[in-house]
C-alpha cells in the first residue's frame, strides 16, 4: 500500500489510479500521474475542465526548482506542495498566468480544480492502484 504506480491517461477504465488518504483512511479522488518531462510541462494547460486531480514529481528536492507555472490555465486550481507524500503546504485560487514556488522543501506537487479537494497540512497521502 502507498506505492507509487501511475497511468498518464484518466478515464481508461475502472483501474485508474487513486489519490488516498492514509491520514482519514479513505479514497480522495482519480489521479492523473505527470510522469514524462513533457506531461509535467504542460500539466492542466489547455484544459477546459479537469476532475481529479494531477501528481507531478519534481526531479529534484527542495523549493527554488520547483515552481509551478499556469500559464494558458482557463481556471485557478489549488497546489497542494508534498514531500514524501505527506502535505506540507498548500496555495489555493491560484489564478492563471502565475508562477508559484513553495515555501518549504518538497518533492512533487498535486494540482486540482480550485476548491475540489479538502486536503490539509500534515495529511499523509498515497496512490494506490484499485
Amino acid at each position: 500500500m502507498g506505492e507509487m504506480v501511475g497511468s498518464s491517461e484518466m478515464g481508461q477504465g475502472p483501474l485508474n489510479p487513486i489519490l488516498f488518504s492514509l491520514s482519514r483512511n479513505c479514497p480522495i479522488c482519480e489521479v492523473r500521474i505527470a510522469s514524462s518531462f513533457l506531461e509535467k510541462l504542460i500539466g492542466l494547460m489547455f484544459k477546459k475542465d479537469f476532475k481529479g486531480c494531477l501528481l507531478i514529481r519534481f526531479n529534484r528536492r527542495g523549493r527554488r526548482a520547483n515552481s509551478v507555472h499556469t500559464f494558458f490555465m482557463r481556471f485557478p486550481i489549488d497546489l497542494f506542495f508534498l514531500l514524501d507524500m505527506n502535505v506540507v503546504e498548500i496555495r489555493r485560487g491560484i489564478r492563471p498566468w502565475r508562477v508559484v514556488s513553495p515555501s518549504e522543501p518538497c518533492d512533487s506537487v498535486i494540482e486540482s480544480r480550485c476548491n475540489s479537494l479538502d486536503l490539509k497540512v500534515g495529511e499523509r497521502l498515497a496512490v494506490l492502484y484499485p
